[in-house]
């Protein structure tokens, strides 16, 4: 071996090296990544002692039942193993109906979440209320783990509700322009532990903030005397889905094709998020599919073609999300059912010792892109303005504003497209005058100029 291949196979050994070190991932992402790791290891533990305590529970209750004793049963049915949230299992929901101006919410204390919404300025294909969120056992749950690995699961507790720092009255909420009202829906524990510890000392709290004349909902947790109950891993897993309703007409041979031209619904509707530093990104348009974001997220849309639900993070960055679309193909091709297709998400939480707040908020309402870009996130790029730089900026700066101002004066879309259909066709109207003029001068040439090619069917004759 000569001096020359012996440095080429060094040189070649220190290119190795070189991009080992720097593919290698930093302490920093070591560090995230051993306790994703854990996390996942844990996960999977709680998830098996929880399988492992509700087969038991099963085996209990089947005994019961084939005594006879189905009252005693139908107690011990709720009672999950969450440790000193378990009390919190047997309740029966209630719901808490708010009006706005703009949207009825209703609130379920099972599982402190936002059970429906409907969008009141617009209506369905077929004129029914315009449901974005549709009522569901799994639509939202906090996942942590408690003492001896017990996993709890928000979706099963039922919480106490609290309207602007008082108990609810059993009232339905109305708002107006101007007013607003907070929602607190309250799971304390402060008679489950041991130390006999007074109520409103340890407790966890969905609180909702709304407002007579907007679309975005704030949304807190606070976590109350709950630093050496909760398990820390650096994030808990907040759960959101959907199942998204139909809300424009498809003929029945087109549902759920996502084409383009097809379905246009299903085409344009899909997941979308944004990391702080990153543009938005989303998953592929008109197909399922899922995806696992290992990086900070600023906020996430379940979005469709003209309205969508975003959860954003007003604090933290969420530290990360596994996101999925799924279309059931037999409720697709089911017309009696205004289905489109389901969205979930899961994200990371940031959570430690020390938190005692985590705060966040929801937009649910249409995807006008004046409205979306008046709250500084981010939200409009989701739109599809068109796929090169001229079409985009023309949809920017020109369609929209067009529109915007058309619909100061007029409530009817369709009339407001006609009118914009010709507003177009006057602005183009100069060139395509030069176009038909043209056309014109061809046709009456024509035939002196096929006279002249019979006449003279070579070019040479010609000259």
């Amino acid at each position: 071996m000569d001096k020359k291949s012996i440095i080429g196979l060094f040189l070649i050994f220190g290119i190795f090296v070189g991009y080992m070190w720097w593919i290698s991932p930093s302490a920093e992402e070591r560090a995230q990544m051993e306790a994703e790791r854990k996390h996942y290891q844990d996960s999977v533990a709680a998830a098996k002692r929880v399988a492992d305590s509700v087969a038991m529970e099963q085996a209990l209750l089947d005994s019961l039942v084939a005594i006879g004793d189905t009252t005693v049963a139908h107690a011990a049915a709720p009672m999950a193993d969450m440790g000193v949230f378990s009390s919190l299992t047997v309740a029966e929901g209630r719901i808490i109906p708010l009006k706005t101006s703009l949207m009825n919410i209703d609130f379920n204390t099972r599982g402190a979440k936002v059970d429906r919404v409907v969008l009141t300025d617009y209506q369905t294909y077929d004129k029914k209320p315009l449901e974005l969120v549709s009522p569901a056992d799994d639509n939202f749950n906090l996942a942590f783990s408690v003492s001896q690995n017990r996993e709890v699961h928000t979706r099963l507790l039922t919480f106490e509700p609290y309207v602007d720092g008082r108990p609810w009255d059993g009232e339905a909420l109305t708002l107006e322009a101007g007013d607003s009202a907070v929602v607190a829906l309250r799971a304390d524990i402060g008679g489950s532990l041991d130390d006999s510890s007074a109520a409103g000392e340890h407790y966890l709290e969905f609180v909702y903030t709304v407002r007579g004349d907007s679309y975005e909902v704030g949304f807190d947790i606070n976590f109350a005397g709950l630093n050496d109950i909760i398990r820390t891993n650096n994030y808990l897993d907040l759960q959101w889905s959907s199942r998204m309703n139909r809300q424009e007409r498809v003929s029945h041979g087109n549902r759920g094709k996502g084409g383009r031209n097809s379905d246009r619904e299903r085409y344009y509707s899909s997941i979308y998020y944004k990391p702080p530093k990153d543009d938005v990104e989303s998953l592929s348009m008109g197909s399922d599919g899922s995806k696992q974001v290992r990086t900070q997220i600023d906020w996430i849309a379940f979005k469709q073609q003209y309205f969508c639900a975003i959860l954003t993070s007003e604090d933290e960055p969420f530290v990360n999300a596994d996101i999925a679309v799924n279309t059931d193909e037999k409720a697709v091709k089911d017309t009696a059912l205004h289905y489109l297709t389901d969205m979930k998400a899961v994200v990371g939480l940031p959570y430690s010792s020390t938190t005692t707040q985590a705060h966040m908020g929801f937009y649910f309402g249409p995807t006008k892109f004046r409205d979306l870009k008046a709250m500084h996130r981010g939200f409009e790029k989701m739109l599809p303005l068109g796929w090169t730089v001229v079409s985009k900026s023309i949809s920017r700066w020109l369609i929209i504003p067009a529109f915007n101002f058309l619909e100061t004066f007029l409530t009817n879309y369709g009339l407001i497209i006609i009118l914009f259909t010709l507003l177009i066709r006057l602005v183009l109207l100069p060139l395509v005058y030069k176009s038909y003029r043209g056309s014109a001068i061809m046709r009456i040439l024509k035939p002196e100029m096929d006279a002249l090619n019979k006449r003279f069917p070579k070019q040479e004759q010609a000259m």
